[in-house]
């Protein structure tokens, strides 16, 4: 993979696999974080959860989810789908990769 700066571009497979869009330089430049996408190839950037809606989103689907319930110690490709749908739709959430 190609590498700027210490970010790495997440591989079209990878993407795929876990629902994530690739960065558009039309409608995807004038969002919060549009550097860090455009360079790992994304709608939105891969970050770990650190904003209070994500907070909230985690705590959420650990509540509610089995497929969240089931992660022991890092996130399940499942679970990264899920996830990955919801910050297609949500402000202030970012992908994550499994």
């Amino acid at each position: 993979t190609e590498q700027s700066a210490g970010i790495i571009q997440i591989p079209k497979s990878v993407r795929e696999l876990v629902r994530i869009q690739p960065f558009d330089q039309e409608t995807d430049s004038s969002q919060k974080q549009s550097y860090l996408a455009k360079m790992q190839g994304t709608r939105k950037p891969v970050l770990p959860v650190h904003t209070v809606a994500e907070k909230k989103l985690f705590t959420d689907l650990m509540r509610t989810s089995v497929t969240f319930q089931k992660c022991s110690t890092s996130i399940s490709l499942p679970a990264a789908e899920i996830w990955n749908q919801k910050a297609e739709i949500t402000a202030d959430i970012y992908y994550k990769v499994n």
